[in-house]
């Protein structure tokens, strides 16, 4: 009887465990399945050629997926320089742009100087974005404005953030 005990006793603790290893393992997929989904509420579900080639160059990595129109892009933090990254993808796998978030010292003094002359009482971080033919700009996310600048750091324009093409 004792033996029967202690076997119920067991057999109950592990069912607790499963269950607990189960919710655990959904809480996870909920949570990674909500960092993909757009603003409409849609999931995002890029095509395999283009997580395959995001997951070949960036392995390991926790990404976050955006889509507008045919352009996927893959959010994620950089552990090693603790920046935001972003790699914009077409349909095909090709990497159309990548921009990532630069420190002090890595973008041109003008935009510091514009930003502190227009906005002073404002926190930024600029962002460099790199196309496939190697253009270089930057810009700065202000509420619902983009703030675009050159590659020598002159200010370009300012766009609704609407405007552009699936980053954040």
């Amino acid at each position: 009887m004792k033996k029967l005990f202690i076997s119920a006793v067991y057999l109950v603790g592990f069912n607790i465990l499963m269950a607990q290893n189960d919710i655990n393992n959904f809480a996870e997929q909920v949570s990674s399945e909500q960092s993909n989904i757009d603003n409409k509420g849609q999931t995002i579900s890029p095509p395999t050629v283009v997580i395959n080639k995001f997951n070949t160059n960036f392995p390991n990595i926790n990404v976050n997926w955006q889509r507008d129109g045919d352009l996927y892009a893959a959010h994620y933090h950089d552990e090693g320089t603790k920046m935001e990254r972003c790699m914009v993808y077409d349909k095909d796998g090709n990497i159309v742009r990548s921009d990532n978030e630069v420190n002090d010292l890595s973008y041109p003094k003008p935009i510091g100087d514009y930003y502190a002359k227009t906005y002073p009482a404002e926190n930024y971080k600029v962002v460099m974005s790199n196309d496939k033919e190697g253009k270089k700009l930057y810009y700065i996310n202000r509420k619902s404005t983009v703030i675009w600048f050159d590659k020598d750091g002159n200010h370009i324009n300012s766009n609704s953030s609407k405007n552009k093409k699936a980053t954040k």
